[in-house]
């Protein structure tokens, strides 16, 4: 069975349809202490040009809403997990570029904290469904650009030093602050929603419609449906 799908079914099963809330708390999801996997996630590598002096990379995911749903649960249960700082998705597909997802929880050590003021990652994370009906869904969004999710394409060594290293590039690490992950993981459930008719779904850098943190590349979601979706992913 899909390791993603095994463990998160039932939970991504029941979350609210209708507009009843859904609270997640410090460790209130199961958390995988290893590496998990799932063939029902594809990510594939291409570029954006804003005309013909700026170029970015770009993340083209394609997934049924039901593992769109898994894995925004998979990001909230390492955002909110008291003991596991990072979680890694290996991608089985065979068409997959990206291989591996590492999703990282920034928990700082209380002796690190040199500066004043208070300090917390979310301690809770209400949920209530809704429909996404924009193209760029956190366009707009208010709040800090650090605080936009992040995706870094990297791979196994997170150093480049070649263009075969750039070239063969297969890890994507995120999704940022916790406040930047708890965002995207909600887009993810949102797209989800049986009330979303939108197939596709476009995260732009500062140079388009920003919705990304500074340093990320951009990223497109599919579902079927979408005009790039690919019907040979899963026959």
């Amino acid at each position: 069975m899909d390791e993603l799908s095994e463990f998160f079914d039932e939970t991504a099963s029941n979350l609210p349809m209708n507009g009843d809330s859904f609270v997640i708390m410090e460790n209130s999801l199961p958390c995988p202490h290893s590496p998990i996997s799932t063939k029902q996630l594809v990510i594939n590598k291409g570029e954006h040009d804003y005309g013909s002096s700026f170029r970015i990379d770009q993340l083209w995911f394609f997934a049924h809403k039901q593992t769109y749903r898994q894995l925004g649960l998979l990001i909230l249960a390492c955002v909110f997990s008291k003991d596991v700082d990072q979680v890694e998705l290996v991608l089985t597909h065979e068409q997959s570029d990206v291989k591996t997802i590492i999703i990282e929880s920034e928990k700082p050590e209380v002796e690190q904290l040199i500066t004043s003021g208070y300090y917390a990652k979310p301690f809770a994370f209400v949920y209530e469904a809704k429909a996404i009906e924009e193209l760029h869904p956190l366009y707009r969004l208010q709040v800090n650009d650090d605080d936009l999710p992040l995706l870094l394409l990297t791979n196994e060594e997170d150093l480049c030093l070649t263009e075969e290293d750039w070239k063969t590039r297969s890890i994507v690490r995120g999704f940022g602050t916790p406040l930047g992950a708890t965002h995207l993981a909600q887009l993810l459930l949102d797209i989800s929603s049986p009330e979303t008719d939108k197939t596709e779904f476009y995260l732009e850098s500062y140079s388009g419609c920003k919705s990304v943190a500074p340093w990320s590349v951009e990223a497109r979601l599919w579902l079927p449906g979408g005009y790039y979706w690919n019907d040979s992913l899963y026959p």
